[in-house]
């Protein structure tokens, strides 16, 4: 089963007493659509609902937090079938502690954040092409 910890609705599921009761059977994933879109600002909404700070490290923790907090055992997303991870930019960064404008932000979410978290979670990413 997904979550989305950037959704509210589903995100205050988790907080209700109940929200582990689910029979083992079902393993769960976390949903990070966002950051292969490249979708700062549902980033940053969710890190303040959250009280994250709204940078990199912000980012980084609140995908450990969910994927603790949800037992996750891999990030997934649905991507348009367009997507394109731009592996060229990688050494145009100036920095990989912040979000630079004008350069593709959807790899830089990839790079800074989410591949940064998966490693040292050591937790696979799983991506589904949506025509």
């Amino acid at each position: 089963m997904t979550n989305i910890p950037f959704d509210d609705h589903e995100a205050k599921q988790w907080d209700k007493a109940s929200a582990k009761e689910y029979s083992e059977f079902f393993k769960a994933a976390l949903r990070v659509d966002p950051i292969l879109k490249g979708d700062w600002n549902s980033m940053a909404r969710a890190l303040a609902r959250d009280k994250f700070p709204q940078t990199v490290k912000g980012a980084q923790d609140f995908l450990v937090h969910w994927s603790l907090k949800i037992d996750s055992i891999y990030f997934m997303a649905s991507t348009p079938s367009k997507f394109k991870y731009h592996e060229e930019l990688f050494d145009e960064y100036t920095s990989l502690d912040i979000i630079e404008p004008g350069l593709c932000l959807n790899t830089q979410m990839i790079d800074k954040i989410l591949i940064p978290v998966a490693t040292s979670m050591n937790l696979p990413i799983s991506k589904l092409y949506l025509n």
